[in-house]
């Protein structure tokens, strides 16, 4: 993406790995299961997209234990 875009729209220079690691970032985050997301970004096993993305996925297990953690202490 040139400047030419991404400066006027508020947005960050990003490489062409730098934008599939975002979107790959995202797809996790809107729940897109790992093995549809790896099979979209070319890797050739789960293990891959699993090995790269894994701190995402921590991530978003320390989120559903905040939020179950949520409903139970509301429950009380």
């Amino acid at each position: 993406m040139g400047q030419t875009f991404t400066k006027p729209n508020h947005l960050p220079h990003l490489t062409f790995h730098g934008l599939r690691h975002a979107f790959a970032t995202l797809a996790l985050r809107q729940g897109v299961q790992t093995k549809v997301l790896s099979k979209a970004v070319g890797h050739s096993s789960i293990g891959i997209t699993m090995d790269l993305y894994q701190h995402v996925l921590d991530e978003m297990q320390d989120e559903l234990a905040d939020a179950i953690s949520d409903v139970l202490i509301k429950a009380d």
